[in-house]
């Protein structure tokens, strides 16, 4: 099993007081599986996913990611559990002054990935997307469908153990969804 989740409780504190997010949250996904979570607009989707990989500290609750409970891990820690679980958020997160190359390419550069490596993963996960013809336009120059495959690849180019996807169709044709 890649990833558990435990009773996760989140709450969030704002001017009309303490609201529950998440209650009492618990699932399992097995190694290859592709799980969906369908909910309302507000419904905690996002939150749920930040929680996954510790961008959002939870209440309480415990997620074990490939055997390890990751809840209450140091940070150091918690930046190696992050290497192993790509996430593609819904406003894609491109940097706007890099070339399509420089954003996917830029997680394997500060791990420290040989030039000769980052060149074949980026063109390698480029041409499984449809973007090797792009590589040098900057994220203001691609179609919405462009920079939603751009986060995409930047999120598998470091073969990651997990993918969290928030809305990763929502910018696609249907033949590439």
């Amino acid at each position: 099993m890649i990833l558990r989740v435990e009773k996760l409780n989140l709450s969030f504190e704002d001017k009309s007081g303490k609201r529950k997010i998440l209650d009492d949250v618990s699932l399992s996904v097995e190694e290859g599986e592709i799980v969906g979570i369908v909910g309302l607009s507000g419904a905690g989707k996002t939150s749920l996913l930040r929680t996954l990989n510790l961008l959002q500290p939870v209440d309480s609750g415990s997620i074990f990611f490939d055997g390890l409970d990751i809840v209450g891990l140091k940070e150091s820690e918690v930046r190696n559990v992050r290497k192993k679980i790509g996430v593609v958020f819904q406003s894609f997160n491109l940097y706007r002054y890099r070339t399509l190359y420089q954003n996917i390419a830029f997680p394997l550069k500060i791990q420290g990935v040989s030039k000769k490596e980052v060149e074949e993963r980026v063109m390698n996960i480029a041409t499984e997307l449809g973007l090797e013809h792009r590589l040098r336009a900057y994220p203001s120059q691609l179609s919405g469908g462009e920079q939603q495959r751009a986060a995409i690849a930047r999120a598998l180019v470091m073969d990651p153990k997990m993918i969290l996807l928030d809305e990763p169709t929502s910018a696609l044709d249907p033949k590439t969804t």
